[in-house]
């Protein structure tokens, strides 16, 4: 609830406070009163004084027994001076303190709300600082979001494969299950695209948001950040060639029936096949390991990942 408190000076020194709700406003004298909200809305702490500071004034005046046309005209000088005045604050904090510090602050708020940023800080706080440093570079030099975007991948893609292979058996199978939801998604858009995704540049990773429905993106966030802590929190043991020979010969006996064994043999060279066949092929293998048996299945996966990641 917002209060209103006023203390004037005087022989009594007294304090007059309300509550917004025994204010009995019109709708519209309540939404004009609160338009100095804005500021508080786009300037943080700053944006909040200042628009508080306008909400308080505003009502004040909506309160006096004032002709219409003047309670109106006064309130709406309210709010651009309550406007203005934050832009002059956000101004002169930026020259006293730099302004890095506000991109600073802008970054770290937008990577604690990620909570797949929040797995790497708690990971490995050395390549979040990195990873956090690179951003407020990009932003302080005027990149575009999608540019500072792009500089967090390589980071991500990184820690995904080192922790991928450990990672917890819930969240290889969950990280698993959106790999192939992703792998279908931008095969059936951009088969060039699709082979780039699972042939990452190390440099630049492909962006593959534009490729993916708004579920399965917010998805591989959730799958990513699980890989990454349990992980990096309690790792498991990658299994041995021989102990996942046997899960290995039966998927790859369903992808032979299906594909042919020239076209399966060729997967171990990268660029052999045809981007659409490369996909599908990898696509469809993912997805036989997951129709195993999980005590099965899960150390097929940690094999694979395993060697994606030596690669």
């Amino acid at each position: 609830m917002f209060y209103y408190t006023l203390s004037p000076s005087g022989a009594h020194g007294g304090q007059m406070s309300w509550s917004i709700k025994q204010l009995n406003l019109k709708w519209y004298e309540y939404a004009w009163a609160m338009l100095p909200v804005g500021a508080m809305v786009i300037g943080g702490a700053i944006g909040g004084i200042c628009g508080g500071l306008g909400v308080a004034a505003n009502l004040a005046i909506i309160r006096k027994a004032l002709p219409a046309w003047l309670k109106f005209s006064a309130t709406g000088a309210v709010t651009l001076v309550s406007v203005g005045a934050y832009f002059v604050f956000a101004r002169l904090f930026l020259v006293v303190l730099g302004g890095g510090s506000i991109t600073a602050l802008r970054v770290d708020h937008d990577l604690a709300s990620n909570q797949m940023f929040v797995a790497i800080k708690k990971a490995d706080p050395n390549t979040y600082g990195k990873l956090r440093q690179a951003m407020i570079d990009a932003v302080d030099s005027g990149k575009s979001p999608e540019q500072v975007a792009a500089i967090g991948r390589p980071y991500v893609n990184a820690l995904t494969l080192h922790y991928l292979p450990i990672a917890s058996d819930q969240a290889i199978v969950g990280f698993t299950q959106v790999l192939t939801l992703e792998i279908d998604q931008i095969n059936a858009k951009n088969v060039d695209a699709c082979f780039e995704f699972l042939n990452p540049r190390p440099d630049t990773p492909l962006d593959v948001r534009g490729f993916l429905t708004p579920e399965v993106a917010n998805q591989d966030i959730a799958v990513t950040a699980n890989v990454i802590e349990t992980g990096s929190s309690s790792p498991g043991k990658v299994p041995s060639r021989e102990e996942v020979a046997p899960a290995i010969k039966v998927v790859s006996q369903a992808l032979v029936a299906k594909y042919g064994t020239e076209n399966v043999a060729a997967l171990s060279r990268p660029g052999a096949l045809d981007h659409a066949m490369n996909c599908a092929i990898i696509s469809d293998l993912y997805k036989d390991v997951l129709q195993l048996p999980l005590p099965v299945a899960v150390p097929a996966l940690r094999f694979f990942y395993s060697r994606n990641s030596a690669a």
